[in-house]
């Protein structure tokens, strides 16, 4: 026989936090930045999207590749 407190318990301890978790990635996915309360446009989503990668590689890999970009173009 299973309890009705067990199921309130997996409500309360997993379906909850389960469902903040979706809300608050669903938002962040759809463009909504919560440090401003608000939703981001198109133009601000793609400098964001720029800024995160021209962060992501270090400054020798910027150099080296631009070196590579001279030595090609002649």
């Amino acid at each position: 026989m299973i309890y009705r407190t067990c199921f309130l318990r997996i409500f309360l301890f997993i379906g909850i936090p389960l469902i903040v978790l979706i809300a608050y990635f669903g938002l962040n996915y759809s463009g909504f930045c919560f440090a401003q309360m608000r939703y981001l446009n198109n133009q601000e989503k793609i400098r964001w999207v720029w800024v995160y990668n021209s962060m992501a590689f270090k400054i020798s890999d910027v150099q080296n590749f631009l070196l590579m970009q001279m030595v090609i173009n002649g």
